[in-house]
């Protein structure tokens, strides 16, 4: 009984093992896939979970690839019309500091440009798919608060953030998906500040904050004389002196009664009966002289020394910096926004108002602001005064369009970066493919040629079974 028992247990196991191969055989004829449970090849399936796990890594990587160029794509459109903004603005610049436009044909172009900056400033504030393209990691709000009076756009600041968001692409490797509105629209070379008024103000020593263009008022305080010839700040001196600093003299002729400011032309006068003598010098400069309390016995010239105090501003007179010391290094600081720019008052000369220019720090809006009102005449300049001070502002212009140009020349080297990274992953996730199928597709002749064989060994198998289950006694008698 034993030996049957054996036989009888050694047949039915490789019954059982025919029939497991027939079945994986089936299944794999069945799925195309030799390899459907972990248990089929553990070192195969481990290979083809770590793939797998690779290409859901490349398919977010392609997602994120795919959200960035939508955003740097609507940025670099929004890009080239603020390019095309500015070629326009300097056109018209170009044709009204020529000299030949009448002043209302320069407000036309004003009105012009004042459009210009409103769609600038939209496309500044831009969104794509609901993200701000150009806020930097502050995606949320508009990067570009806007102030205005009267409905028109006064100033127009940047409250996005300076770091730029980013996602990955790659592992290891994160590229930016929204742009820092700061950087594209705001050149950041910042250059001495350059004085071209003729107040003899210059840039001091110290590094100023101001930026783009800024108008320094200088207006007058108090005029003191030196000595003891009785000669005095008149009554209109305050209000009407034009002149700042120490480098002013006023000469007394007391033989014949005249007075002369700088090299200006002599002024008679009566002693002790003219509270306002005005005495304006070459250059136009006025100081208004109190000669009631002349003294007595003075005889022959007397070089009458003078100093002019006075103070500056950088924000439209809300604030005022004391000018009394003529220092090489003043600070004047703009109360709004809190910049400073740093003044040599060594060499003043008078009041008025300067223009100063900041290279290296100009940004499309304050320079649009400033073409316009340049264009308006706010400040009521003379008409060479305005057509140079509007020459000036097509350098302005050139920067601001410079930096702009290159931002979207940078915006277009991510774009296609991204093209290739796209391309790259597309490979990436092919070869992937080809591995995994390689590992887990089963080869359908091979399949069925394994099939067959298995299917004739379990057939002969049974055969072999049923001939020895049916021996007997009587086989052998």
């Amino acid at each position: 009984m034993s030996g049957a028992n054996q036989i009888y247990n050694s047949i039915l196991t490789s019954m059982n093992a025919s029939m497991q191969v027939i079945a994986r055989m089936q299944e794999q004829a069945s799925t195309g896939q030799k390899i459907n449970r972990a248990s089929d090849s553990p070192s195969d399936a481990a290979m083809i979970m770590q793939l797998q796990s690779q290409q859901d890594f490349l398919e977010t990587f392609t997602k994120n690839i795919s959200a960035a160029q939508l955003n740097l794509q609507q940025a670099s459109t929004s890009v080239q019309s603020v390019s095309d903004s500015l070629v326009r603005v300097k056109s018209l610049l170009t044709q009204a500091a020529n000299g030949t436009l009448s002043q209302a044909n320069r407000v036309s172009i004003a009105q012009e440009v004042d459009s210009l900056l409103e769609e600038a400033l939209a496309q500044a504030n831009g969104q794509a798919a609901g993200v701000y393209i150009f806020g930097g990691s502050q995606m949320t709000s508009p990067p570009y608060q806007v102030t205005r009076t009267n409905g028109q756009i006064v100033a127009v600041d940047y409250v996005g953030s300076d770091a730029s968001s980013t996602v990955p692409v790659g592992m290891g490797l994160r590229k930016a998906n929204v742009l820092v509105g700061d950087k594209v629209f705001r050149h950041d070379r910042r250059l001495a500040p350059v004085f071209s008024g003729p107040t003899g103000l210059a840039a001091g020593s110290g590094t100023s904050s101001v930026r783009g263009d800024v108008w320094l008022d200088l207006s007058h305080v108090a005029t003191t004389y030196a000595g003891v010839t009785g000669l005095a700040a008149g009554s209109n001196s305050a209000a009407g002196d034009t002149i700042l600093g120490p480098g002013h003299q006023v000469t007394l002729d007391a033989d014949h009664n005249t007075l002369a400011l700088d090299d200006g032309t002599a002024v008679s006068f009566n002693p002790g009966a003219e509270p306002n003598v005005k005495l304006t010098n070459a250059a136009g400069d006025v100081v208004y002289v109190d000669t009631t309390h002349l003294a007595a016995g003075l005889s022959g010239k007397i070089q009458v020394a003078l100093q002019a105090t006075g103070q500056m501003s950088i924000d439209g007179g809300k604030s005022f910096t004391p000018l009394a010391a003529f220092a090489d290094n003043q600070a004047v600081t703009d109360s709004t926004t809190g910049r400073v720019l740093y003044v040599n008052a060594s060499a003043v000369a008078r009041t008025g108002a300067e223009p100063v220019q900041v290279p290296g720090t100009y940004d499309v809006f304050s320079t649009l602001v400033a073409v316009r009102d340049a264009l308006m005449n706010t400040r009521n300049l003379s008409t060479s005064d305005q057509t140079a001070l509007l020459s000036r502002s097509i350098k302005a212009v050139d920067e601001v369009a410079q930096n702009v140009t290159t931002g979207l020349t940078s915006v277009g080297a991510q774009l296609q970066a991204m093209d290739n990274l796209t391309k790259n992953l597309a490979t990436l996730k092919d070869n992937s493919d080809t591995q995994i199928a390689g590992l887990r597709d089963a080869d359908v002749a091979e399949v069925a040629v394994e099939l067959a064989r298995a299917q004739n060994f379990y057939q002969m198998t049974l055969s072999s079974a049923a001939k020895v289950m049916n021996i007997s006694l009587l086989n052998y008698l």
